[in-house]
C-alpha cells in the first residue's frame, strides 16, 4: 500500500493533478442458524483524481469487492467473486453546480456501500430494499446548507428518475420507477456522546420500512444499536459493540436478529 501511495504522488506530480486512495479490507467470522463461514466481506481500493481548472474534473474509480452481508443470514454464503469495477464516474464542476456521469452510488439510505463505514456489520432490512449502484448521471446544486439533485439512472435495467435535498441532518429523496415510487427520508443527529438517525422508506405500494440507530460512544467503544419495522409486522435488532484498535483498524462484534433466525459475527476492518 506505501509503494501505491508514493506512486500516485508522483503521478500527481507529474501531471499537477490531485490523486487521493481510499477503500479498506476485512475479514468476518459469521454464525447463522448452525451454519458457519470465514469472508472476506471488503476488498476494495478507490482512487479520486481532481483538477483544478474553470470546471474542476473529478474521477472516482472504486474496485474491488465486497460481500454485503445482511442482517437476514447472507453473511455466510460462500464468496468467491472476482474482483470488479464497483463504481466509476466523472464529475463535472463549477461554482456551486456540478454533474456526475457513469457507474454512481446512490443518494438513497442511511448506509453506505463500503460496511466498514456503517455502524454496523449487516446490512438491514430497509437498505435491502433501496436502490444501490447503477448507470446513470446526477445533476447537483449546492445552496449554503443544502444541495438539490435530479437525476436519470438505469437501476434495475429501467428508466428511472430521481431527485432530492440533502444537508446535513436532513436527507429526503423521491425515486421513480416506471412502476413504483419511493420516497427516502434520513434524519440524523451527531453528538459527543451518542448519534442518532432514522431512515424511513415509504412505496407507492403502501409498503414501508424504518430503521432507527441509536450509536452510545465511550472513547473509542461505541455500541450501535439498528432497530427496524416493516408494514408486514416483521422486525429486526441488530447490536455491533466496536473497539477502533486505531484509527484505521476496527474489530467489531455482532449480535442479529430478524424473522428467519439469529447472526452472530466477528469483524476486523482496516481503512487505506
Amino acid at each position: 500500500m506505501r509503494k501505491l501511495l508514493t506512486l500516485l504522488t508522483l503521478i500527481s506530480l507529474a501531471l499537477g493533478v490531485e490523486v487521493k486512495p481510499y477503500g479498506g479490507v476485512s475479514f468476518a467470522f459469521f454464525s447463522f442458524n448452525k451454519t458457519t463461514a470465514l469472508n472476506l466481506t471488503n476488498a476494495l481500493l478507490g482512487i479520486k483524481t481532481s483538477q483544478k481548472d474553470e470546471v474542476e474534473t473529478t474521477l472516482n474509480l472504486l474496485v474491488g469487492n465486497h460481500l454485503l452481508p445482511t442482517v437476514y443470514g447472507s453473511g455466510v454464503e460462500p464468496f468467491n467473486e472476482s474482483a470488479k469495477v464497483v463504481w466509476a464516474f466523472i464529475t463535472l464542476k463549477k461554482e456551486n453546480l456540478s454533474l456526475d456521469l457513469g457507474l454512481i452510488p446512490t443518494n438513497v439510505g442511511y448506509e453506505l456501500p463500503e460496511n466498514y463505514e456503517n455502524p454496523n456489520i449487516t446490512y438491514g432490512g430497509v437498505w435491502n430494499s433501496q436502490p444501490f449502484i447503477y448507470k446513470g448521471i446526477r445533476l447537483s446544486y449546492e445552496f449554503k446548507s443544502f444541495t438539490l439533485y435530479g437525476e436519470y439512472n438505469q437501476d434495475g435495467g429501467t428508466n428511472n428518475f430521481a431527485g432530492g435535498i440533502i444537508s446535513k441532518n436532513l436527507t429526503l429523496n423521491l425515486f421513480s420507477y416506471p412502476n413504483m415510487t419511493l420516497v427516502d427520508l434520513v434524519l440524523s443527529k451527531e453528538t459527543r456522546r451518542v448519534d442518532l438517525a432514522l431512515n424511513l422508506d415509504y412505496f407507492s405500494n403502501k409498503n414501508y420500512g424504518l430503521a432507527l440507530y441509536l450509536i452510545p460512544k465511550f472513547g473509542k467503544v461505541k455500541l450501535p444499536l439498528r432497530l427496524e419495522t416493516f408494514k408486514d409486522r416483521t422486525y429486526t435488532i441488530t447490536l455491533t459493540p466496536t473497539y477502533e484498535l486505531s484509527e484505521r483498524f476496527k474489530l467489531r462484534a455482532e449480535f442479529a436478529r430478524s424473522e428467519v433466525g439469529s447472526t452472530l459475527g466477528l469483524e476486523l476492518s482496516r481503512k487505506f
